[in-house]
């Protein structure tokens, strides 16, 4: 195993908002790595000052491998086969609907059985899909991932049913990518979409 010794950087606050402190980069892409908080609105995927965590790194092939779950999962369900979606969590994985949190990987494969009438005729969409870094979990390769979520009829011509936002996070359970949770957060509908749905 090659190991490469970070150096520690200081910067002026004028040129840059983080620091990087001394750290072992492995042959597995993980480090450790520290930064002061930055400016608001910014997003840095690293820990802050004064924390410490084992990241982990992310080939161009675990991102690839990540999008391609989420793709196949509204395959899955666009083809109604709530069942093929099993494989694609981990045993101890959670989901959190509008509907409420769900526990485990059997009962969130019957909750999407319970509401695949639900889904006939529409088609689920997985847009804008960014996937990023996580601390490991027990030794694993972690990740999460933020998107936005779009229904729509499946007829001609197609019209928006609803749409929202997936926040996911995944773990690499030997050799493969898979949900350990996944958050839907849906739009609140449009006051005309109010109004025709009372009449």
């Amino acid at each position: 195993m090659q190991l490469f010794l970070r150096p520690t950087r200081q910067l002026a606050a004028s040129s840059a908002w983080y620091r990087t402190v001394p750290s072992v980069i492995t042959s597995t892409s993980s480090f450790t790595r520290c930064a002061v908080r930055p400016p608001m609105g910014r997003s840095s995927g690293r820990c802050y000052a004064g924390e410490a965590s084992t990241i982990s790194g992310l080939s161009a092939e675990d991102r690839f491998e990540i999008v391609e779950l989420c793709h196949r999962f509204d395959h899955a369900i666009n083809r109604m086969d709530q069942a093929a979606t099993g494989p694609m969590f981990a045993s101890s994985a959670s989901l959190i609907t509008p509907k409420g949190p769900v526990e485990g990987r059997d009962a969130i494969v019957a909750f999407f059985t319970s509401v695949a009438p639900l889904a006939k005729g529409n088609r689920h969409l997985t847009v804008d899909i960014v996937v990023d870094p996580a601390k490991m979990v027990s030794g694993l390769p972690s990740a999460r991932a933020a998107s936005y979520r779009l229904l729509i009829t499946a007829v001609a011509p197609t019209s928006l049913v609803a749409s929202g936002t997936i926040d996911d996070e995944f773990i690499k359970e030997n050799g493969t990518w898979k949900f350990v949770s996944r958050k839907f957060v849906m739009d609140a509908p449009s006051p005309d979409a109010i109004a025709s749905q009372s009449k």
